[in-house]
């Protein structure tokens, strides 16, 4: 498994950008691709206890800092059987939800 196989649709929302750092802080909790529902969690599903991001099928502990990237990180994952490594930057939203980009594709997270 390879860290694009996390990432989704684009699901067509626009979301205000904040350019300030992401602090652990302010990001851990939980969160999902679609709409929040008390019972149910998609696919779309992450949970954030940093440096632990835990995906819908799969884990990423945050190894170190993306050298010359805002709030990129180096990743370390596994899921499925497998192992990889990756880099996945995190971009906070105004309301405050999350946009990861992981390997070059964006993925639109709400707060829940």
């Amino acid at each position: 498994m390879n860290l694009n196989r996390l990432a989704a649709p684009s699901l067509g929302l626009i979301a205000v950008l904040s350019t300030a750092p992401v602090s652990a802080q302010e990001i851990n909790g939980n969160y999902d691709g679609y709409a929040c529902q008390n019972d149910f969690r998609s696919q779309l599903a992450l949970d954030i206890a940093w440096p632990v991001m835990t995906y819908f099928e799969s884990s990423c502990t945050v190894t170190s800092s993306a050298p010359g990237v805002t709030n990129g990180y180096i990743v370390s994952c596994s899921g499925e059987g497998d192992e990889w490594t990756g880099q996945v930057v995190i971009t906070r939203t105004a309301n405050g939800g999350l946009i990861l980009n992981q390997n070059g594709a964006d993925v639109t997270y709400n707060r829940c």
